[in-house]
């Protein structure tokens, strides 16, 4: 054994720095050390569940990332894939604030790692919940002849949860229904949003019941008649002269077929005995079940009353017109009465205005012949004094006339 160590020394310590020398050779040509970068690697955060459950939350960037120098022999390296290299932080332990937390790297290659940044910054925030007010928006106008009703939708708030600078921003939960040109009820479940003062949306809150069942009823909607349903009487010498109702229309909502069965409406009945005098009175107003009045309940009811006079009007003969008489005759003027008189009762409000000019007599002389004959006149007068007009007397009712020929 020791003649191994001791026999040919200089040749085997030869053989021993040529092996060492084609080693380094090898290594430094074929398999030389290098060095390569990986950038933005994502740093895999520990413990979120940990601190969620104490109450607190990461804010900011989600999946902060670092950049990886590994140096190694090259047959070490190649065996790296960019999954290998595992940056880790663990948030465990950290409180409310910003804090540095240190990012480690775990490999089983055997390579030297080093890492930038060293630490990365991160952000904790306590979660806070509040309870919001849901705000419904009926969006667009419902086909014509049909009106909205008022929307009914569960639930109407909420609770939502998230980091406390975010959730103080929430300034109100909101969802839309789009309902344009709607003329049917309509039934949806809808999303929440949670905005800020601005309109817009708030991330990071996360509404805890995140729908709401919404109906919305759509009413049929028409303009009816109304018809005052009023029984009254006068005492005697007066006269109703009017009963007027205000206003004479109102707007009805409800049930489709309801709506378009109805042609007019009444008002509840009014009995009145022995009126001397004008009355103004607020009546209600029926209306079927399943339909309601859009604004007025109630209608104003006029009852106009006037006292009956009676008035003498003295006609002229140049208000008499003599009609159908014979070709060839002519009526004796002379023969006729120099006036008439035309006893007229009537209300107040049309003696005041009526004059004797608006009086006519109408003489029919149709096949009377050359002589004296007596006729009988009819008095004529514009309709809207006529219709207004209780009794109308001419006196004398008949007259003696000559027809003579020309």
């Amino acid at each position: 054994m020791n003649k191994f160590f001791t026999k040919n020394v200089m040749a085997k310590v030869l053989s021993i720095l040529f092996a060492l020398v084609m080693w380094i050779y090898v290594m430094s040509e074929i398999n030389p050390e290098i060095t390569t970068s990986y950038t933005n690697i994502s740093v895999q955060l520990v413990g979120i569940e940990d601190i969620r459950q104490q109450g607190l939350v990461i804010m900011g960037e989600a999946t902060p990332t670092v950049n990886i120098r590994v140096r190694g022999r090259r047959d070490e390296i190649s065996k790296i894939t960019q999954g290998d290299l595992r940056p880790v932080a663990d948030v465990r332990g950290y409180g409310a604030g910003i804090n540095s937390v240190p990012v480690e790297i775990n490999t089983q290659a055997n390579v030297a790692l080093d890492h930038s940044p060293k630490f990365i910054r991160i952000e904790l925030e306590e979660i806070v919940r509040q309870q919001k007010e849901v705000t419904l928006v009926v969006e667009g106008s419902p086909r014509t002849g049909y009106i909205f009703g008022k929307p009914d939708y569960k639930p109407t708030s909420v609770w939502i949860e998230g980091p406390e600078s975010r959730v103080s921003m929430v300034n109100q939960i909101v969802t839309k229904l789009d309902a344009d040109d709607a003329f049917q009820d309509i039934t949806a479940s809808l999303p929440l949003k949670a905005l800020n003062s601005r309109g817009v949306e708030v991330i990071d809150v996360n509404i805890q019941t995140p729908y709401i069942d919404t109906f919305l009823q759509i009413d049929r909607l028409r303009t009816i008649k109304i018809e005052p349903n009023v029984e009254a009487t006068v005492a005697d010498g007066y006269q109703i002269t009017g009963i007027e109702v205000f206003p004479e229309h109102i707007a009805i909502r409800g049930e489709e077929n309801i709506v378009n069965s109805i042609v007019i409406l009444e008002t509840e009945i009014l009995q009145l005995d022995n009126l001397t005098e004008s009355i103004e009175i607020n009546l209600p107003i029926i209306i079927p079940e399943g339909a309601s009045p859009l604004d007025e309940s109630e209608v104003t009811v006029n009852i106009t009353v006037e006292n009956v006079i009676e008035e003498t009007y003295t006609i002229p003969t140049d208000n008499i017109t003599f009609n159908n008489l014979t070709n060839g005759l002519k009526v004796d003027r002379e023969s006729i009465p120099a006036t008439f008189e035309v006893k007229v009762t009537a209300t107040e409000g049309i003696i005041e205005v009526l004059e004797a000019k608006n009086f006519n007599l109408l003489v029919d002389l149709e096949d009377l012949e050359v002589g004296t004959h007596t006729v009988e006149p009819e008095v004529s007068l514009l309709r809207p004094f006529l219709d207004r007009i209780s009794s109308m007397e001419l006196v004398p009712p008949t007259f003696s006339i000559k027809i003579i020929e020309e």
